[in-house]
């Protein structure tokens, strides 16, 4: 056997090695790089009770940095504005990260679903609508909003993009109870509102500021400029008890920081 043939037959073998060794390693290889991924989390995306990754990948693409698919699924999410997010999830397509400067060159395709529960919901534009009511009431020289604050907040989310807010006025030391119910839609490129054109209100006058106040919280609420890179939402989905938004992510300003990230040299 001449000698560029062994050569052939040689490499051939090795390479064969190779590809077996990395379908055994691929599971280890991106692990590692789901680890050193998940543990950046909390300081871009926020506090969590708990983030899980997932990388799908060839071996030797995750040690060059690049990535075909990279997913990412986050329970309890914390935005920067105090909102808690139920789930959070993130699809990324095409993810190329410098290696050997630590930091990420660009990403194809960034989509995310955010959902949101009631409960939260409740919490959120609670604490909104009280602080709104102080401000607007030291602006007014210590007078409140018609002298009634909102108390007792409770949203419901049901089916075909239903919300209802129902609250009482605080008229004379007691409770006067009213709700307003509509369903909401995008107002692009990334607001939801309850659409006024449907609003059924009941308890309060239709305009006025305790409506607008009320509306505005909620609406407020579920603005998602807290998180690390704007977003544009594509649709907006209610089932009873959650909220969800759907939408793509431009990390174009994320890119622009060049920040280092720290451990992902090379996920070996």
């Amino acid at each position: 056997m001449s000698t560029p043939l062994r050569l052939i037959l040689f490499s051939s073998v090795l390479l064969l090695i190779f590809l077996a060794l990395c379908t055994g390693c691929a599971r280890p290889i991106n692990r590692t790089a789901e680890r050193r991924v998940r543990e950046m989390l909390p300081e871009i995306l926020g506090t969590a009770r708990a983030y899980r990754v997932h990388i799908d990948n060839a071996p030797q693409s995750t040690l060059g940095g690049r990535f075909t698919n990279v997913a990412i699924d986050g329970d309890d999410v914390q935005l920067a504005n105090g909102l808690v997010l139920d789930s959070l999830h993130l699809d990324l397509k095409g993810v190329d990260f410098d290696t050997g400067n630590r930091q990420l060159r660009s990403i194809r395709e960034t989509r995310f679903r955010a959902t949101i529960g009631t409960s939260n919901l409740d919490e959120f534009v609670a604490g909104m609508a009280v602080d709104r009511s102080e401000k607007n009431a030291n602006t007014a020289g210590g007078k409140a909003i018609s002298d009634e604050p909102i108390r007792n907040i409770r949203i419901s989310v049901g089916v075909k993009d239903i919300v209802t807010i129902s609250a009482d006025r605080i008229v004379l030391g007691l409770g006067v109870p009213f709700r307003l119910t509509g369903p909401v839609h995008i107002v692009p490129p990334r607001q939801i509102e309850i659409d006024p054109k449907r609003l059924v209100v009941v308890g309060i006058p239709f305009t006025g500021n305790p409506l607008q106040l009320i509306k505005q919280c909620f609406e407020s609420s579920l603005d998602l400029s807290a998180l690390p890179f704007p977003v544009v939402l594509t649709e907006v989905h209610t089932a009873p008890g959650t909220l969800t938004l759907f939408g793509t992510a431009d990390v174009s300003a994320l890119l622009a920081r060049r920040q280092p990230v720290k451990g992902l040299r090379s996920a070996k």
